[in-house]
């Protein structure tokens, strides 16, 4: 009789931890980018929702004039939003021991540098994550190539372009009124109507040298960053904006007309009586449209070689549209961080005799001009004390 002994292997700590990151059996994966992930997404959220409700007024301009955003301060969900960092922060590294105490953090603005700085380490975390996932599972990386497009659009939002302006002041408000206002101005001074996220929260603070220019984090302080993005950048007037329109909203018809053909071209394996939806198992092996009929009809409605034959690149198309869209959304924020602003109509057009022929370029100027007043009415007031006197006579 001849007995067998096997050794049993005695797994570390550490080796059963790894084993375990990296396991594609948890019902959801996390690995190593999503051990960085999950506490800086998880801060970024819990920061926002506190601020969001409760953050005292935060002096944006730097002029002794705080500004509220939170519900708590008498704003609801459309105008609530997390205020930018301080002008006066400009683009220092502004956390909670900088200050000297929590409640001047708070006025100067701090959350917002907090929340923007932890979500896009958090979403860039999670774009590693898809990549590490599909290398796992043996798929190709085209996943996360797709989402890097918003992850591109928020860092230039909230990252080149306030580095590029010199202030996290102009940044994108985190809320829905903040957003319109960022575009807004964002287009009076850039001429922008043609950009992205990514931009917003880190390019956009860094490029104007304070986090007091980026966007509010909130519903009222992203139309607000909006508002204020085309006022003082006219990025509707913005090549690279255009092409992030066109993406976008391209990318919208492709998927609706792509899912309507393969709906209507459905193969039927259940009764009238019975849903084709019923009909479908999942991981079976058929097809479950048939693309021949779908192609032809294509086709047929418009020309021929409008229609794709093959699933594969018709797919590739769907994705890659709206992608490089948003990228080049995203590289418009950039260069616009830095005042590479959008095309402008500075000189009216004249008849012979000198008259100005009024033209829509003037309408967009004086909606701009209107737009940044408006925006910064408060930093622009000519003191009183100093409009009371007298103009002193100068001779000679």
């Amino acid at each position: 009789m001849t007995a067998i002994l096997e050794r049993r292997e005695s797994t570390s700590l550490w080796g059963r931890f790894c084993n375990w990151i990296t396991s594609t059996e948890n019902r959801l994966y996390i690995g190593w980018f999503g051990v960085l992930m999950i506490p800086t997404l998880l801060t970024a959220t819990s920061v926002f929702i506190i601020a969001f409700i409760a953050a005292p007024p935060v002096d944006i301009d730097g002029i002794r004039e705080p500004v509220s955003g939170s519900l708590l301060y008498g704003n609801n969900i459309i105008s609530g939003a997390i205020i930018p960092t301080s002008a006066a922060i400009g683009l220092h590294f502004y956390p909670i021991w900088e200050a000297a105490s929590v409640d001047e953090w708070l006025y100067n603005g701090g959350p917002y540098e907090l929340i923007v700085l932890h979500f896009l380490l958090g979403v860039a975390c999670y774009m590693g994550r898809e990549w590490e996932l599909s290398f796992r599972l043996g798929m190709r990386p085209w996943i996360a190539v797709a989402y890097s497009a918003p992850v591109a659009a928020a860092t230039a939002v909230f990252l080149i372009y306030p580095i590029g302006q010199g202030s996290f002041s102009d940044g994108m408000p985190l809320g829905i009124s903040g957003t319109f206002n960022f575009m807004i101005v964002f287009q009076a001074e850039h001429n922008i109507l043609i950009m992205a996220a990514t931009a917003v929260f880190l390019i956009y603070p860094i490029g104007q040298g304070s986090f007091s220019d980026g966007m509010l984090l909130g519903i009222s302080g992203t139309f607000n960053f909006m508002i204020v993005f085309q006022a003082e950048h006219n990025i509707l007037m913005h090549p690279f904006h255009m092409l992030g329109v066109a993406g976008v909203f391209g990318g919208s018809l492709f998927s609706a007309m792509h899912g309507s053909l393969v709906t209507s071209s459905l193969i039927r394996e259940t009764t009238e009586n019975e849903s084709a939806n019923e009909g479908y198992r999942f991981g079976q092996e058929e097809e479950t449209y048939n693309i021949v009929a779908a192609h032809g009809y294509f086709g047929r409605l418009i020309f021929q070689y409008a229609s794709f034959n093959n699933s594969r690149s018709l797919h590739f198309f769907l994705a890659a549209w709206p992608v490089v869209g948003i990228w080049f959304t995203a590289l418009g924020i950039s260069t616009m961080a830095f005042n590479l602003n959008g095309f402008n109509f500075n000189q009216s057009v004249v008849d012979s005799q000198g008259r100005v022929i009024n033209t829509w370029a003037d309408i967009i100027n004086r909606a701009n001009l209107g737009m940044e007043v408006m925006h910064e009415r408060n930093a622009h007031n000519f003191p009183l004390d100093l409009a009371s006197v007298e103009a002193p006579s100068i001779n000679g």
